[in-house]
């Protein structure tokens, strides 16, 4: 399987850990906001959300950047600046320097993320049956962060809310993992002969699409940002158990991401479709209740998606 690219898999799937961390503080945010009373709770709450917007601005950037610095080049130093910037609150306690170290994770995330599906297709590009396989471990990759994110940040940031920025030092592990396994690559400082001038034209479905994931992602960063608030706001317990309710929300995706090559060729054109039907049964109910157990089995129903 994968024609000797098994070094090459394993390089993708390191930089797919990172793929999740802004939402790697999640858990933490009440703490957060009880270390900083002067800051309001809906800049609090943008710790979460102005990565993002960082990464939709930098995607855009990531190919020209990589037509004169190598993939694997660019995917180093997008994982140093992800674990530099994600660590420096550690070390200070302005709020200004945590913001804008937020900046810098949604840096070093927004140059990841093209780059790692950028590399699958070059690498994957005469096998789709395997390329739709790693593309669902990459995804399970990115689960898997988030899980030993957000279980760790809940844990540490009983003791202080600054240990939770330490949970960054997964881009560590990242980093050796693509410096020793990912292959070296030229970088395409031209396009190819006969090329020039075309332009390919997107179907309308595609723009669809980025409409129905941008609403669901809308969803998403709701759910995420008001997690831990909600937890120790209404008594339901602490950072470890918003922790714990994070991990499982992605929990789902590690499953579904291990195994999406199947799914992808039983479903074929249904995959969206069904995708999304089964969102229904995930955050509606959400606010419906304010029992331990029951928040839990509500973050279990995550696992359906």
């Amino acid at each position: 399987m994968f024609k000797g690219n098994i070094k090459t898999v394993i390089g993708i799937l390191f930089l797919g850990l990172i793929s999740m961390g802004a939402m790697g503080i999640s858990a933490g945010l009440s703490s957060i906001a009880a270390a900083y009373p002067d800051v309001s709770i809906e800049t609090i709450q943008t710790l979460i959300t102005i990565p993002a917007l960082v990464i939709v601005v930098v995607s855009f950037l990531s190919g020209p950047i990589a037509n004169v610095i190598s993939k694997k080049a660019l995917s180093l130093i997008a994982l140093c600046i992800f674990t530099a910037g994600g660590c420096i609150p550690f070390f200070s306690d302005s709020f200004t320097v945590l913001y804008l170290s937020r900046l810098l994770v949604g840096l070093g995330i927004g140059l990841l993320q093209p780059l790692s599906q950028a590399i699958i297709f070059e690498s994957f590009a005469d096998a789709p049956s395997e390329r739709d396989t790693i593309l669902g471990w990459l995804n399970s990759s990115g689960s898997v962060g988030s899980i030993i994110m957000t279980i760790v940040g809940g844990i540490v940031v009983v003791v202080s809310y600054k240990y939770i920025f330490l949970v960054h030092l997964l881009g560590l592990a990242a980093f050796f993992g693509v410096l020793f396994c990912l292959p070296q690559d030229q970088p395409v400082r031209k396009k190819k002969e006969g090329t020039a001038g075309q332009k390919m034209k997107l179907p309308g479905a595609v723009f669809y699409w980025y409409a129905v994931i941008f609403v669901y992602m809308t969803f998403l960063h709701c759910f995420a940002v008001n997690l831990s608030l909600f937890v120790e706001g209404e008594g339901i317990g602490t950072a470890a158990i918003s922790g714990i309710g994070l991990s499982m929300l992605t929990i789902g995706g590690f499953i579904c991401g291990a195994v999406y090559g199947k799914i992808a060729n039983c479903l074929k054109n249904g995959l969206f479709r069904q995708d999304f039907c089964s969102l229904r049964w995930v955050f509606f109910p959400w606010p419906l209740h304010t029992h331990r157990f029951l928040f839990m089995f509500q973050v279990c129903l995550q696992v359906s998606v």
